[in-house]
């Protein structure tokens, strides 16, 4: 398991205690507030470690997502980053 830090429709940059390395293979599989669940393979292609702790972030690429899942993501960066009214 793992938390989200940021997301866009090519990639997911997430926080963990797991040990990754550049390259490894992961299945991701999580929901979006009002979505269904969305699942994706990625790469991961950077590693972030933290100074305290044995937590590190991991940047994935996704390199396999379907359009729709690709859709979901776009409209709730861009939901997120519209100023509120």
């Amino acid at each position: 398991t793992a938390s989200a830090i940021n997301i866009s429709s090519t990639g997911i940059l997430i926080e963990s205690a797991h040990t990754l390395n550049v390259g490894d293979v992961i299945n991701c599989s999580f929901l979006l507030p009002g979505t269904l669940a969305i699942s994706a393979k990625g790469d991961v292609v950077r590693i972030i470690k933290k100074p305290a702790g044995n937590i590190h972030q991991y940047g994935i690429r996704f390199t396999s997502i379907s359009a729709s899942a690709q859709r979901i993501i776009e409209d709730f960066v861009k939901s997120r980053s519209e100023p509120s009214v």
